[in-house]
Order: structure tokens, then sequence, then C-alpha cells
């Protein structure tokens, strides 16, 4: 085509694309350099009056749409007797050819899902079906941002299809069984089950059905897989793909329609929350499907999917009372569009402000999530509630504040999300906000996982573990794990490695306890990242290899695991795997004490008590380290504690102090504390008088070397783990008399 060829105001230049029916040429208006393209038949079906009937069809459908991802209609014109379609030009690549290079990491598919998802759900509202949905007909702009185009081939829902039984509309590959059985009963949920075969193909890298390196792929082949064969399983083909996300894309591939997700924004809010958060299936606000009337549709047509028969005739009414019926049934019914259309357009912006929300909590832009989160769960969104939860939970862009985080909890549990409703009782369970209680935490936890929530399931597992408000009971814990694993919740499989790790009901089994973490830090558990990096320090069923746990640590720690930030922390401590750092293992102490770790905040209280490296000896900033330790319920911060008072190191010396703080270290275990305690007794120091059968329990307790010499002093001592390095206590006392 000549470059001088003039579509309205635009000169085409160059073509971009051509399919069946049409081709796409870049136009571009040469008085304001604007662009659009141009889409028109191809020379073949020019006089065929019902593709060209199609074509119209397709630019009057689509330019009622408006919607951010659909691309945008400008207009029609006719250039002699060939019409001209004027669309919004996207300066990017087809998702097809995107597939091309490979499978598409979380970010980009959840861009792509949340966009198109809302731009069918947009055509759904408008009573609309796009019936080829498909990667070539979903173009990616520069950034990634997705458009839905080529409605070509929509039908508008209960519209009398204007086709032959015997044709099909759509593309094989991503048809759904409906529309090859049955296409004068398609509706929208053909559109999720063509979606679904998009997903299938982003996550795994080929379509469900049919691929090229079939031997049967025959066109009759790919048909009856369709109709009958169920498709081979995502995690199959990609093992990184989360359990609840596989769950997602089965759901949307169900044979029968009414099996599939009743709309796209209930698709969307699940496979967010499966793709970010810890939720197979949410329980969003159900909605019926969309039923709406469309212009045409005349009594006596066959009942469409969303139409009723028409009713038996009522008796006779005068003219006069049927007028006054019809007044108020226009009134009533123009009342009731208007708040349908109101609620309907407030759903879907708060599911935009709710998808927005997990980029931006995905990004760690935790600020910027809360607002958006906040205007979604204003509007009803039970996502914006759940994450507004974990925000106030966490402190992450607001201050912690526990109340804050139970009310939005309570609040979407109250709207059925099954989530939030487990959410309430971890709160219980931990005594966050509120007084510890096991009874109502468990309470809460089962209608969770009755609900399907997979982090409600584990949590269960923890409590038989640890034995909170239940007796312990590790066959019951396996059992809530699995659950929980089963469900995708990668802190069930964390918790599966753990009970093989330490043999908690079944035998030690290293080899069981890494695959549960590999699994676990493949849906990027950080605990389960921190557990594969302690394997390989300690040697436990692997050969000792420093690198490779350094290396899991920092997965642990970019994962926000505290205790891998810790690790990461004692390694450039002591040398192990690395380069001895102390700047380095301060700055990530640091980070670790920030993310929580009482252990870093004695660490970083050792390190500035004893001077170390680059870390110059303060006692005062050792003493406010080993306080927030303490007050975490840090042992060795409480015995460090009573050391400064013991000594006078910082603090006036006071051995009463020092005697109370070793006495609420050797509460919490502490050899160390118990040692001193010992050497306390021995001397008759702090407060009490010299008690040498005292002292040797307490040496005991510690499980220290002990002994009376020829002389008959006595020596203890005790080589001790403190924190990355060992210590060793000494004793020497006089003559027992």
């Amino acid at each position: 085509m000549n470059q001088e060829f003039k579509v309205g105001q635009f000169v085409l230049e160059r073509p971009l694309g051509e399919g069946g029916m049409a081709e796409v040429w870049l136009g571009r208006n040469p008085h304001i350099g604007t662009t659009a393209a141009i889409k028109f038949l191809n020379q073949r079906f020019a006089s065929d009056q019902d593709v060209e009937k199609r074509f119209l069809n397709e630019g009057r459908r689509q330019g009622s749409l408006d919607h951010p991802n659909i691309i945008k209609v400008y207009g029609f014109e006719y250039v002699g007797s060939q019409g001209f379609l004027i669309l919004q030009y996207i300066d990017g690549i087809p998702l097809d050819l995107r597939l091309q290079h490979g499978r598409m990491n979380d970010e980009e598919i959840l861009r792509v899902a949340t966009g198109i998802l809302g731009a069918l759900g947009c055509a759904h509202a408008a009573g609309i079906v796009h019936r080829d949905v498909k990667p070539s007909n979903i173009l990616l702009d520069r950034r990634g941002v997705p458009y839905l185009g080529d409605f070509g081939i929509v039908r508008a829902m209960g519209e009398a299809s204007r086709t032959r039984t015997t044709t099909r509309m759509g593309t094989l590959y991503y048809m759904s069984p409906e529309q090859i059985q049955r296409p004068k009963e398609v509706d929208h949920r053909a559109d999720i089950y063509g979606f679904g075969c998009v997903l299938y193909e982003m996550l795994t890298g080929r379509v469900p059905f049919g691929t090229d390196s079939d031997r049967d792929s025959s066109d009759f082949m790919v048909e009856l897989a369709h109709v009958r064969t169920p498709p081979p399983r995502p995690r199959g083909l990609n093992a990184a793909i989360r359990p609840a996300v596989e769950q997602v894309v089965l759901r949307c591939l169900e044979k029968e329609p009414e099996q599939r997700y009743s709309t796209c924004e209930e698709l969307r809010d699940a496979l967010v929350r499966a793709m970010i958060g810890t939720v197979v299936e949410p329980s969003p606000e159900r909605r019926p499907p969309p039923k709406t009337v469309i212009e045409g549709v005349r009594p006596g047509v066959a009942p469409g999917p969303y139409q009723r028969a028409e009713p038996p005739k009522p008796p006779t009414r005068s003219r006069t009372q049927l007028y006054s019926i019809v007044a108020v049934a226009i009134l009533v019914l123009g009342v009731a569009g208007i708040a349908i259309w109101n609620s309907r357009q407030r759903t879907e912006k708060a599911s935009q402000f709710a998808s927005q929300g997990l980029m931006k909590f995905n990004a760690k832009d935790y600020r910027g999530a809360t607002d958006d989160f906040r205007q979604a769960a204003d509007a009803g969104n039970t996502v914006g509630m759940f994450y507004l939860g974990r925000l106030y939970a966490n402190g992450w862009g607001v201050s912690r504040d526990y109340n804050e985080a139970m009310r939005w909890f309570r609040k979407a549990s109250d709207a059925g999300d099954a989530a939030s409703t487990g959410r309430v009782g971890l709160l219980y369970a931990n005594g966050w906000g509120v007084s510890p209680n096991y009874a109502e935490a468990m309470k809460w936890l089962r209608k969770g996982a009755d609900g399907g929530d997979g982090r409600s399931m584990t949590v269960i597992g923890s409590l038989y573990a640890i034995g909170h408000g239940v007796s312990v009971d590790n066959a019951e814990a396996m059992k809530w794990y699995r659950k929980g694993a089963d469900a995708g919740d990668a802190a069930g499989m964390a918790g599966l490695g753990d009970l093989y790790r330490w043999g908690m009901g079944v035998t030690v089994d290293y080899p069981q306890a890494m695959t549960w973490y590999l699994k676990g830090a493949d849906a990027g558990d950080g605990s389960s990242m921190d557990n594969l990096g302690d394997l390989y320090r300690w040697g436990n069923g692997v050969a000792v290899d420093n690198a490779e746990a350094a290396k899991w640590y920092r997965k642990g720690s970019e994962a926000g695991n505290a205790n891998s930030m810790t690790s990461v922390g004692e390694f450039y401590d002591a040398g192990y795997g690395v380069k001895e750092d102390t700047a380095q293992a301060r700055d990530w102490y640091e980070k670790a004490a920030e993310a929580g770790s009482d252990e870093a905040m004695a660490d970083l209280g050792n390190m500035y008590e004893f001077g170390d490296g680059e870390v110059k000896q303060d006692y005062l900033q050792a003493k406010s380290w080993y306080d927030k330790a303490a007050a975490a319920g840090n042992a060795r911060g409480m015995l460090h504690l009573g050391e400064l008072f013991h000594g006078g190191k910082g603090v006036e010396e006071n051995d009463v102090q020092a005697r109370q703080w070793y006495e609420k270290a050797a509460a919490a275990g502490n050899a160390g504390a118990m040692f001193e305690l010992g050497t306390l007794s021995a001397f008759g120091e702090g407060g009490s008088p010299k008690d040498q059968t005292q002292a040797q329990e307490w040496y005991k307790k510690a499980d220290a070397n002990y002994n009376v010499d020829q002389n008959g002093y006595f020596h203890a001592s005790l080589e001790f783990p403190d924190g990355n390095f060992k210590r060793t206590w000494k004793a020497t006392n006089a003559p027992q008399n």
C-alpha cells in the first residue's frame, strides 16, 4: 500500500501485522504527529458481507467500552467502499511474541492478569463476550502494561447467534468446551476459560492442549481434549508454580461453566491472593453473573442463559392500570439500575486500588500500598482489608498497631475472607494486642481452615507441635502442616521440614527435611531458606559448607527473615564462608534487629561491650542493646546485663542487680547465667551469704566441670557458646570448711 494513502487525517506508514481477516497499519497525522493503528479487511474478504458485518461489529462493540486496558476506538472511516477502523496505537509487542522468549515471572503475569481480567470484566458488565481471548489479541506496551483488542467475534450475552450451528467462533487452542459443543449457549464464562488457557501458557510456556510437539494435535484431537481431557497439571511442567496458583488455573479450565469462577473480578482476586498471599481460594463478595438485558431481544425469542422464559399472561387489566404499573416499574427499575451501575463502578474501582496496592506491596512501597489498600477497603474490598491488617500487624509503612490490625482482619472476616479469619486467630495465639487465648485462637483458626486458608492450617499444626492450648501431638501437627502445605502455604512446608529435622513424631530424616525446606524456599518462604542455611552450616545430612550456608542465609535475608540476617552478620563477624568484616557484621545485625531479631540485639551488645574490629568499645551502647534484647525475652541479653552490673561496666557496680539478671537468664535456660549464680553463691556475693552447697547445685545445673583438689580448693569451668563465639567461665574457691 502506498505511503501517501490517507484514511481520514492519517497517512499509512508501515504494516504492523496481519491476521486471518484483517491487516493493521501504522497511521500518522502529518500535521500534529499523532499516531493510530489503522485496521482494514483483507482484499479476499472485501465482498463478504458477513465478515464486513463482523468488522463493523468490532468497532461498535469495542468503541462502546471504556477501560484503561482495552484498546480505544477513535473512529471508523470509509475510503471508497473500503472500511477502516481507527484504533489506539500501542507501541509494544503482542503477548504471544513475549511468550516465545520464555516463561514469564510472577510480576509480569500479575500485571497482565489484573489488566486483562479488568478489561474482560468491563466487557461482561456491558453484556459483551469476547470469545477469542488469546495471547495474540493482548498487546504489551514498553512498560509491560497489557491491552485487550480484536473484538471482531464478540457476541452480546442473550443475543441469538447469527452463525450457523456448525460455526465455531474462537481460536482452537483457547476455545472453551461450550464453544465447541454448544456455540449458541456461550456466555462470559467462555472468556474465563480462554483466559485460563492464556494463564496456563504464561506459567508453563505451553498451551494446555495440542502443542506442536504432540503427535495427535489434529484439530479434532485438540477439540476432544478441550471437551473431555483434564489438562496436564501446571506444576508438572513448572515446579516453581505455587499449589494455590495451580488450583486457580485448573478451576478456570473446568469443563462445565458452572464450576469455573463466576466473574472475572472473583478470578482476579483469587489469582492475586494465590500468587502473593497464602490463600488458595479467597471468599470475596460473591456476585451473580452479569444479567445485562440486550437491546433487540424480544418476547418470543428462545431464552438465552440469563433470560427467563416468558411467564403465563396475567388477567387483562385496564389501560389506566397498565400505564400506572408501567410508570412505577420504570421508576423502580431506573433507580435500581442506577444503584447497580454505581455499585459495579465502585466495586471495579476498589479492585483496581487493591491490585495497585499489591504491586506496591510487592515492591516494598508500603506507604503507597497503605493508601491504595485503604481506598479499596473503604469501598468494601476484602483484599484491601486483609493487607491493611498485615501492614498494621507488622508495622510496614505505618506504626505497628495490633488493635487496628484486629479491626481490619475482623472486618474482612465478616465479609467472608478466610485468610483474615485465620489472622484473627494468629493475633489471639501470640497475644498481639490481646491477652493470649489459645481456645479463642483455635476457634478462629479452624474457621479459617474450613474456608480453605492454608496459613490457618499451618498455625493449627504449630499449636499441636508446641502444645499451646492443646496437648503436644506431633501426629496432629504433621496432619495440619500437610494440609497447609497442600493448600500452598509455604510455612506449612517449613513446618514439615522442622518435624523431620528435629525428629518430632518421626525419625530424624535430614533428606526429608531438606526436601520440604526446598519446597518452602521455592514458594518464597524465608524460614525455609534460613533452615537450609542451618543444615549446611551445621552439617545436618550434608557436608558442612559455609559458602552454601551463606548463600541460603542471604536468600532468607532477601525474603525478610530476621534470623537469616543475624546469621549473615555472624558469618561476617567470624569469617565463615566470607571474609571477616566487622563493619558488615554490624550492618547486618542492625538490619536483623530492626526486623525484630533479639539475637541480633544481643550480638550488637557483644560487639560494643568487648570492642570488635571497627566497632569501638562502648558500654552505654552495649547496655542499650542488651536492654532491648532482654525486653524481647533474650536470655543472652539478660546474662550480659548481669555481667555489666557485676563488673560495673558503664553502670555502677551492683551485685544485687547482677544476681536478679542472672536469675532471669537462668530461668530462661542460659547455662552461663547458672554458672555465674554458682560463683556468686560460692563467694557470698549478690546479697546472699556464702553457700557452697548452693554453688555446687548451680554448677551442676550449668553442666559445668567441677572438682575439689587435694588442698580442698574447688575448681569450676564451663565452655559455653555466647552468640557466634565460645566463652569459658572459670571459678576457684578457698578450701571448704
